[in-house]
């Protein structure tokens, strides 16, 4: 039988057309997303999907979009209560345990919800899922971090080049993945060299970032980790007098931390406080957070900071910034040299993989990253695992 073309405003609602024209067997052979004419104000994305009748051998890709549209059928005809209450389930035997019918049910449930996140995607399902039907759950939930829908399918297809010609299960693929994914992060700490008592040379790190990325928390916690925890001689200087009550901010938690803390606010200001600092193992300097599209105070900061060939950058950025606005400021900043990144804020995303995003647009190690407020608790020396856990760590998205 001829495959035929069905278009719809949802998925959901092409494959219904689906099943009322061709039936529940009909074979399922390519989807794809249909954006709106760039002419048309009014116009809305569309679904399509093609599909025909399965008549004789299908292939494991055919024979899967078969098996998930008798899933929604099995469904659908299932009573509401049904699939809340394990008692009330229709046909269950007496031998049947209630919480494995209950559990099978949430299984069909997320394997629905997983094919339609699936077939929702611009470009359909990748070739790879269509291959190990048994990853779509994990490619939907690595572009569901926030990672680019065509990044999300270039790791699957390069872990899977690399599986390629080899019998592998999907838990070796999940894991071939995660090898990928870990393979393409760069981490460092420049603390690491610091030796507590060493006077030779002053080792100043500014912090940069744009407004609200969270510089002056993150000063602090650093500070804290940098003294309490590896017993460097720290000090604390803030060039910020553009943010009113910064100074009197990181004033505070530099008291009750007993490590001295100076204002400087000219680049004669900067030199005095570092020659009296000259003890010190750490030197952590907090800048001003100006919007990355004021050229005037960037320069400002320029001429703070890039003139001292012994004052390290590091670049702080939020989580919760949107991915262009991310690689925005990044480019903007990158005219001050920084050397690595610090990743904020990570608790309030719910998409914390535009972090990946960022790193491969701009290539550059990661350093610290924050998961609170809490000094000097919740800060992370970055390793590649521990940004994986942040990126793959689930969370409730309201709707």
């Amino acid at each position: 039988m001829a495959s035929r073309t069905f278009t719809a405003e949802s998925i959901q609602a092409a494959i219904s057309m689906v099943k009322e024209s061709i039936g529940p067997d009909a074979v399922i052979l390519n989807t794809r997303r249909l954006p709106k004419k760039t002419r048309d104000p009014y116009g809305k994305d569309m679904f399509e999907v093609i599909a025909t009748q399965s008549s004789g051998p299908a292939s494991q890709n055919s024979k899967q979009g078969a098996s998930l549209i008798k899933k929604t059928e099995r469904l659908q005809n299932q009573p509401v209560q049904n699939l809340f209450n394990p008692a009330q389930l229709s046909g269950q035997s007496h031998e049947e345990k209630p919480d494995s019918a209950l559990a099978t049910i949430q299984a069909e449930l997320d394997a629905l919800k997983d094919m339609i996140k699936t077939l929702s995607f611009s470009d359909g399902i990748p070739d790879e899922v269509r291959r190990l039907p048994e990853c779509m759950a994990l490619f939907n939930r690595l572009a569901g971090t926030g990672l680019t829908e065509r990044r999300a399918r270039r790791f699957m297809s390069i872990a899977y080049e690399a599986m390629e010609g080899k019998e592998f299960s999907a838990s070796d693929f999940n894991r071939k993945l995660i090898d990928v994914l870990l393979g393409t992060l760069e981490v460092t700490d420049p603390f690491t060299e610091i030796n507590s008592g060493n006077t030779k040379k002053n080792k100043a790190f500014a912090l940069i970032g744009p407004t609200g990325s969270g510089k002056t928390t993150t000063i602090a916690k650093l500070a804290a980790e940098l003294s309490i925890v590896r017993k460097l001689k720290v000090g604390v200087i803030s060039i910020d007098g553009y943010r009113i009550g910064a100074i009197e901010q990181i004033k505070t938690y530099t008291s009750i931390m007993g490590i001295q803390c100076m204002a400087a606010f000219s680049r004669e200001d900067l030199a005095i406080a570092m020659s009296k600092m000259e003890g010190k193992d750490v030197i952590l300097i907090d800048t001003a957070g100006y919007s990355h599209f004021d050229t005037q105070k960037m320069n400002e900061i320029s001429d703070l900071i890039q003139k001292d060939a012994d004052i390290s950058s590091l670049l702080v950025l939020s989580a919760t910034t949107s991915k262009e606005d991310m690689l925005e400021a990044s480019k903007r900043y990158s005219a001050l040299n920084p050397s690595a990144y610090v990743f904020t804020k990570l608790d309030e995303t719910c998409r914390p993989g535009v972090i990946l995003d960022q790193i491969l647009d701009m290539r550059m190690p990661v350093a610290f990253m924050t998961n609170g407020q809490k000094v000097p608790d919740d800060l992370v020396a970055a390793t590649r695992k521990k940004i994986m856990g942040f990126v793959f760590e689930s969370r409730r998205i309201s709707s």
